[in-house]
């Protein structure tokens, strides 16, 4: 399932008009996947994304994207909560330094990424890797 993230309305790069919210060129969508437009940080809030999950059976979720800190970690850690075992895929995630909360500089987002993966580890999920996942 491919989750995708939108501001309606907002003149913004979510705004369905601005033309981004899309998949990226080089993502391979099968004819057969859905497509899910989300308005909250995380997948399930606005979505029926857990009805449609749970009609098929699914109880495993696999999880990358943009965002770590927010839309990521907000949809693996509600995920977690609502039964699904969750497998963080950490270096299938990306975001942007984040500016201190005094303003005196930022966070590099190796560091965003790093503590996220820490956060969730063995609470919320399972951190693997592109490789490992490929392995299996």
């Amino acid at each position: 399932m491919w989750v995708l993230h939108q501001a309606p309305g907002t003149g913004t790069a979510f705004d369905q008009n601005s033309g981004y919210v899309k998949l990226l060129d080089e993502l391979e969508p099968q004819p057969e996947d859905t497509r899910i437009l989300k308005t909250s940080h995380n997948a399930f809030t606005a979505t029926n994304l857990a009805q449609q999950l749970q009609q098929r059976g699914i109880t495993k979720l696999r999880i990358c994207g943009i965002r770590t800190e927010q839309c990521v970690e907000t949809t693996t850690c509600l995920a977690s909560d609502m039964g699904f075992e969750v497998e963080l895929i950490i270096d299938a995630t990306a975001t942007h330094p984040l500016p201190l909360a005094n303003g005196t500089g930022f966070v590099p987002a190796e560091q965003v990424i790093e503590r996220t993966a820490a956060a969730l580890s063995g609470r919320f999920a399972t951190i693997t890797t592109v490789n490992n996942v490929l392995l299996q």
